[in-house]
């Protein structure tokens, strides 16, 4: 059980490991689809909802693509340091989420429209997020996305998502369009997204629950690149029964490839 600050403390020691072990590493390297991304976040927010009352989150996962099937890819991970409610028996923060996906990718045009499918288990482990949060030990969700790219530079997504589980049963769906420039011979780049959502989980009733816009700045070098990001989200409905204010938050990832 570890504090907020020791959380983040953790992750900012293992970006330090993950970027000088990629420095030792040439850009030569035979690629094993093994991906790693630690993030960072000032807040926690998820489809529009804020779950970390303010306080920092850490996010660690793990990808896979064998190349004996291309286009399948499995991960798992983790949210960490959301909450500290002792009301609700938590009075240290701990790992409170444990998510695993697999997911098949196919361009049905190539290089223009993909289409993805996707499993998702949530694993709700601490107190706060079994009895407070979701109410749940578990959900389960399927997902389908539609991604068009007009050119390099510019994309449209619509993704479908369909609760399995009691808690998280109904349907949740985002529209979106994103943008990528690079510079500096691609080391940096520059992705802005907005994106729109509408939901009947979680007793919405049917509404559009929210819209965001998000800034991320990425550099990269070789295998590892770090990215910035500023996100702000407008509730469109009462979400968390306590107002609809408005969201920012920042975060800060570390991506190693392998």
């Amino acid at each position: 059980m570890r504090s907020t600050t020791e959380v983040l403390l953790l992750g900012a020691l293992l970006s330090l490991a993950l970027s000088a072990h990629a420095a030792e590493e040439t850009d030569g390297g035979t690629s094993r689809g093994i991906q790693l991304t630690l993030d960072t976040y000032s807040r926690y927010v998820w489809r529009g909802y804020e779950l970390s009352h303010d306080d920092p989150a850490l996010l660690t996962y793990l990808y896979y693509s064998p190349s004996f099937a291309p286009g399948l890819t499995v991960s798992t991970g983790f949210v960490a340091g959301l909450v500290r409610d002792e009301k609700a028996g938590d009075d240290e923060t701990s790992i409170d989420e444990i998510d695993a996906t697999i997911a098949y990718e196919h361009e049905l045009i190539p290089e223009t429209l993909t289409t993805s499918v996707s499993f998702l288990y949530y694993g709700y482990v601490s107190t706060w997020t079994k009895e407070v949060a979701y109410g749940d030990a578990r959900d389960l969700e399927l997902n389908l996305r539609l991604e068009y790219g007009a050119n390099a530079l510019f994309s449209l997504f619509l993704s479908y998502s369909r609760g399995l589980d009691d808690k998280i049963e109904g349907d949740h769906l985002e529209l979106g369009t994103a943008a990528s420039l690079a510079w500096g011979e691609d080391r940096w780049s520059l992705s802005p997204a907005i994106v729109v959502a509408y939901s009947n989980q979680y007793g919405t009733a049917g509404k559009w629950t929210y819209a965001g816009l998000s800034l991320p700045l990425s550099y990269r070098v070789g295998s590892l690149s770090a990215t910035l990001s500023g996100s702000y989200v407008v509730p469109l409905v009462d979400l968390n029964a306590d107002g609809k204010d408005d969201l920012f938050f920042v975060g800060l990832s570390v991506t190693l490839d392998r």
